[in-house]
């Protein structure tokens, strides 16, 4: 039966040979005295749903057909998910959606530790949304995403932009990105900066932002279009020189209907702006 309901399989459990203590829906979440944006992820209930599901007594889980597993703000789609429960290690293949934190990560195959916050997954398209601390968001996508714990991942041959679906103006290529939730800082080795599928800047190493702290680096390139001069392209570098002062140096800027080089129409000559931190918030920075 499709989407057999997690109340209904916890009474069937003793004779497909689950164990008393299995993940259900009735687990007891965090204390209600955490402060709440606290809790802790792996005492929160945990939630399997499966067209078929069978296992052993402390010992695995095999699920099938639309597979759907949730704990606090993690959630997994998949049509093939195997659960060792005393390791709390997930292997996902076909079609996985892994979802942490409102991003969301698809590929072909996963293998995550639940304990640990590590794994990895193969070929994965990854979407970054807004959220507090995060002006911008971002997609893109990679050979292989590990997962190095609760806030730090690690991407081989990944693209990224900060344009729209269906908007591939720009990316950004790199052959190794690691992102630190901790540090709140992402650093690129091996970059370039990619045009129309035409690379134009290589970049040996760089680091940004990823919230919307202060932080010197590069900026998202900007790409335009005159009639005098045709294609014009700049990528900003903000610097950020005191808590009250910044600068921003780039040989050209855009019009104001110009975002993040997505679908430009046009670009202005300048040498750069210095300004206070109230000028920057003005002017916008990467995140």
């Amino acid at each position: 039966m499709p989407f057999l309901p997690l109340l209904l399989l916890l009474s069937l459990m003793h004779s497909v040979g689950f164990a008393a203590d299995a993940p259900t829906v009735n687990e007891a979440s965090a204390p209600a005295a955490v402060e709440p944006g606290k809790l802790d992820q792996k005492k929160l209930p945990f939630k399997l749903e499966a067209d078929r599901i069978e296992g052993r007594t402390g010992r695995d889980i095999e699920a099938s057909g639309a597979v759907e597993m949730q704990q606090g703000d993690l959630k997994l789609n998949t049509k093939e998910l195997y659960f060792l429960e005393q390791e709390q290690e997930v292997t996902a293949t076909g079609d996985v959606r892994f979802e942490k934190q409102g991003d969301i990560i698809e590929g072909d195959y996963l293998r995550y530790d639940l304990d640990s916050d590590t794994g990895h997954m193969d070929r994965p398209q990854f979407q970054l949304v807004k959220k507090a601390g995060r002006k911008r968001g971002g997609r893109g996508d990679a050979r292989r995403i590990d997962f190095l714990g609760e806030n730090h991942d690690r991407l081989s041959d990944s693209r990224y932009t900060t344009c729209e679906p269906g908007q591939d103006d720009w990316f950004l290529r790199v052959k190794d990105l690691e992102l630190d939730r901790v540090t709140e800082v992402g650093t690129a080795r091996n970059a370039s900066v990619e045009f129309m599928g035409v690379p134009f800047l290589y970049l040996p190493w760089v680091s940004f932002p990823l919230s919307d702290k202060r932080k010197t680096g590069l900026l998202p390139p900007v790409i335009g279009t005159t009639d005098s001069s045709g294609l014009e392209v700049s990528v900003p570098y903000y610097w950020n020189i005191a808590p009250n002062m910044d600068a921003t140096i780039t040989p050209a800027s855009q019009q104001p209907d110009v975002h993040d080089g997505c679908r430009s129409t046009a670009s202005a000559r300048a040498a750069g702006a210095l300004g206070s931190t109230e000028g920057a918030r003005r002017g916008g920075r990467a995140s």
